[in-house]
């Protein structure tokens, strides 16, 4: 691709015009034909509730009780017993963290 010239002559039209064209209402128009915005707070605070139900039902029911410390050796051994509790905790914990960061990002 072959460098743009610096006298070219309709960038040097383009770079000197700063006058506002005449348009007879046709923005306003525009504007006023297009739709409205939808509210968007509703998907933010369908999420954040339930992030908060999952969180309390998370407190409630999770086998907090049945969580022993987890070493090496029981990743390892495939025991049931341990891994299932922390699995069923991590994949809550993970779910209610994803729902808390989809109700805090913004659409554009």
């Amino acid at each position: 691709m072959n460098p743009p010239e610096e006298t070219d002559p309709v960038e040097i039209r383009l770079r000197e015009e700063t006058a506002y064209v005449l348009d007879v209402d046709f923005t306003a128009r525009v504007i006023k034909a297009l739709p409205h915005r939808r509210i968007k707070w509703k998907r933010p605070a369908v999420l954040a509730s339930a992030t908060v139900i999952g969180s309390v039902l998370a407190i409630r029911w999770l086998p907090w009780g049945d969580l022993t410390a987890i070493d090496p050796s029981a990743l390892l051994s495939h025991d049931y017993q341990t891994l299932v509790p922390w699995v069923i905790v991590g994949t809550v914990v993970t779910s209610l963290v994803w729902g808390a960061t989809a109700a805090l990002q913004t659409e554009d």
